[in-house]
């Protein structure tokens, strides 16, 4: 059985009596099929494993940390925390953006993150990781 059936006078309730569903019963339709609680797992994943991948701000090195908040100048979530994945907000507390990881890649220090909205997508930092 679907986990969030749509009774069916609340279905009826939404069409028009022309056997059209209107605008407002779309938006109110994918509204309750839309899962709430923005917690949802991350669709991409790290490409490294191993101790020495992060998965928090914090632990991100400053001139990593300085450039990601330089490219995304938003809140972010650290990797596994609720953040609005898509333009379908539920909870506008939440960041658009979440960190997935960040490691060092030879002379680089490299950090994945994903953003939200209409187009839920993923994209790498590439930060030199020596001093100058």
């Amino acid at each position: 059985m679907d986990q969030n059936p749509m009774p069916t006078a609340l279905a009826e309730a939404l069409v028009t009596p022309q056997g059209r569903m209107s605008v407002l019963g779309l938006a109110a339709l994918l509204l309750l099929w839309h899962p709430a609680g923005a917690a949802e797992p991350s669709s991409f994943t790290c490409r490294r494993t191993g101790p020495d991948v992060v998965t928090r701000q914090a632990e991100l090195p400053p001139a990593a940390r300085a450039a990601l908040r330089q490219r995304v100048p938003y809140e972010m979530a650290d990797a596994g925390q609720p953040w609005n994945a898509t333009d379908s907000v539920s909870d506008p507390t939440l960041p658009f953006h979440r960190l997935i990881c960040g490691y060092t890649e030879g002379d680089f220090y490299v950090v994945q993150y994903e953003y939200g909205g209409l187009a839920h997508g993923a994209a790498r930092l590439v930060v030199a990781n020596r001093s100058p």
